[in-house]
């Protein structure tokens, strides 16, 4: 099983390179939200690898339950997020403005 979640986070990260090389294209790196999103994915995929190249630190994991999680990842990266970042980024929810100082 830790040879299938080797698979998958190989996919996973390409995924993940391929999305943050059109958020940062597009600007959305200055997107919070994305930025998290984005780091999370990160975190878990070092995670995984902490658990593949170091056997005992899967010990009692849910490997099943890391492995569907892994493909909802890789859904979630290559439908939503790939496709708001592959437009540029524009803040049009973000109705504050810099009030210059008088």
């Amino acid at each position: 099983m830790l040879k299938e979640l080797e698979g998958k986070n190989t996919k996973l990260l390409e995924v993940y390179n391929e999305v943050v090389t059109l958020a940062i294209k597009n600007g959305w790196d200055k997107d919070e939200l994305t930025l998290t999103e984005l780091n999370a994915v990160n975190a878990t995929s070092q995670t995984f690898n902490s658990m593949i190249k170091e056997l005992s630190s899967a010990h009692g994991a849910d490997l099943d339950a890391i492995l569907t999680e892994t493909d909802n990842l890789i859904a979630e990266l290559n439908t939503n997020m790939r496709q708001r970042v592959s437009v540029p980024f524009t803040n049009k929810g973000d109705k504050r403005k810099l009030i210059p100082y008088t």
